[in-house]
């Protein structure tokens, strides 16, 4: 069993005085993969298929990390203890008088320490911090192999220093983002000035039970308990989920498409039985691309969301304003809360990959999952790949939760990620 290191943050001097208690928990915490010293012109230590820093140019790669930390800052954190590199390039500055080094991995640090020397840890401005650190502390640095090999009780605080580094990309991709919903909304004018406002869905199933149906992979095994139930309560599904439940005969009360991209249209194209959504109204946000809203052949529901593109852009029309924090999973969960649903159960909504698939069979776009990814815990507590913007959007979704009041959330898909405040549904999947 591995060993928890419970103390917190301590001065090095405390450190050094009980260096041998807090070695033998270190000794205890076993990572489970291979690793050494490579045969590389630098050496440097591989754990896993992972190298802990550059094998060409270890120097060259701390001060470019270090140049994330302004030359004046007189105190920096650094995340992840690699080879100490990153650490003797900051202390190397004149300005700077508190270093606050946090291990990542006690495994890892616990070989780096015997594989290598440290030198840095004798400087009186270092605090090691090898318990829980919750937050990202600004400025930063990471040595970034040291972030992707973080323990499962680091994972949270991994998923937001790899948030904290993407910004830049993601401000980035906001921009052209935004272009695009300014777009569509010059030739949406006809759909917004007449088609009804998520205002009018407000309460209309009061006390319902409703359904949210995603496409994540679990949908294939959960489907034939979905079946009968159905009937009983309210379906929402995402755009992905429409082809995959038409084709096991169950029709969604509405549908939710909020994404501005074209490719979107894929999810509508080839509906085996179109005549039987002619009733079944798209709830969309006001930039979805103006091809997926012609070919929907259904009705038409107007909705804004709550993110600043769209309170920028059309902060009036429409008026009704839904959660959305990155997925259309979101905004599906706030439509059924909005509609006045007493219990909301989740299915298929996965935020990682079971079985290294991407979504269930026939969604247009599933296909199996290859290449670098994250980890996070199933229900279960086993390891599951998932990705960076998938753990941020389940994240934001359990936060969300915890703000709504008079609701009971359930799921079903026990091989998803798992999620505070959501309870599995006795029996199911």
């Amino acid at each position: 069993m591995r060993a928890r290191v419970e103390f917190l943050v301590e001065p090095l001097e405390q450190i050094q005085r009980r260096w041998p208690e807090i070695a033998a928990a270190l000794a205890s915490a076993q990572p489970g993969r291979t690793w050494g010293l490579t045969q590389t012109p630098v050496p440097t230590l591989r754990v896993g298929e992972i190298n802990i820093t550059s094998c060409y140019d270890r120097e060259r790669e701390a001060n470019l990390q270090a140049s994330r930390i302004p030359e004046a800052s007189e105190e920096a954190w650094v995340y992840g203890v690699a080879l100490g590199d990153l650490q003797r390039a900051l202390l190397s500055r004149p300005a700077l008088q508190r270093l606050h080094v946090v291990i990542m991995s006690r495994a890892v640090a616990r070989k780096s320490f015997e594989v290598a020397d440290h030198p840095w840890l004798a400087d009186p401005r270092v605090t090691l911090h090898h318990g829980a650190v919750d937050d990202v502390r600004e400025p930063f640095a990471c040595a970034p192999a040291s972030v992707w090999t973080a323990e499962r009780d680091r994972q949270s605080l991994r998923d937001r220093l790899l948030t904290a580094l993407a910004a830049p990309m993601i401000r980035a991709f906001e921009a052209r983002q935004e272009e695009s919903i300014k777009r569509a909304l010059a030739v949406n004018a006809a759909h917004l000035s007449s088609d009804p406002d998520v205002e009018t869905l407000r309460g209309k199933h009061a006390g319902a039970e409703c359904y949210v149906i995603a496409a994540g992979p679990t949908f294939d095994e959960v489907v034939e308990w979905l079946r009968p139930r159905v009937a009983e309560g309210v379906v929402v599904a995402v755009n992905t989920a429409v082809l995959p439940l038409l084709r096991q005969g169950i029709v969604p009360d509405y549908v939710v498409a909020v994404d501005p991209a074209e490719a979107l249209v894929k999810h509508f194209e080839g509906i085996p039985t179109p005549h039987v959504l002619a009733d079944v109204p798209l709830v969309y946000a006001p930039g979805l691309h103006p091809r997926v809203l012609a070919a929907w052949p259904g009705t038409f529901v107007k909705a804004n969301l709550g993110v600043p593109v769209y309170q920028e852009l059309c902060p009036h029309n429409p008026k009704g304003v839904l959660f959305a924090s990155g997925t259309v999973t979101h905004v599906a969960v706030d439509l059924g809360v909005w509609m006045g649903a007493r219990r909301l159960c989740l299915v298929a909504a996965d935020f990682c990959f079971p079985h290294s698939k991407s979504h269930a069979a026939g969604v247009t776009t599933s296909m199996p999952v290859t290449g670098p990814k994250i980890f996070t815990t199933d229900v279960s507590g086993r390891s599951v790949p998932s990705t960076l913007n998938l753990v941020g959007y389940r994240d934001e979704l359990v936060r969300y939760v915890e703000r709504v009041e008079g609701v009971e959330f359930t799921r079903v898909g026990r091989r998803g990620a798992a999620m505070e405040g959501f309870e599995f549904v006795e029996g199911a999947p």
